[in-house]
């Protein structure tokens, strides 16, 4: 099924234009959306079924564990979103070393 309102149709662009590459220095949500949930679903209880919930947590915590970068994870229905970046830590700063090759100066950081 596809999403034909203006704001879909904008969503899929900003989508496609990162598909292979992410930009560097910012932030990035990736989105996993669930398949054949349909099926999933078939014998959950309605209109809430802790076990359901309770599964789809656990992927946004298996999910923040495998990402490097993942700063948190959002369940909704059946889609989680986790946000990363790749400049959380001071690790993951860019290189500082002066053009004339010195040791370069520790950042600060407030962690």
């Amino acid at each position: 099924m596809s999403d034909r309102t203006a704001l879909g149709d904008r969503m899929k662009a900003y989508e496609h234009a990162t598909r292979s590459v992410l930009p560097r220095r910012a932030y990035t949500i990736l989105r996993v959306d669930g398949r054949a949930f349909h099926t999933f679903l078939r014998d959950a209880r309605r209109p809430f079924d802790p076990a359901v919930m309770d599964a789809m947590n656990e992927v946004g915590r298996a999910l923040c564990e495998e990402i490097s970068g993942s700063v948190f994870a959002y369940v909704q229905s059946d889609e989680c979103s986790v946000l990363a970046t790749d400049f959380a830590t001071p690790s993951s700063q860019p290189s500082r070393t002066p053009p004339d090759g010195s040791p370069p100066s520790s950042p600060s950081c407030p962690r």
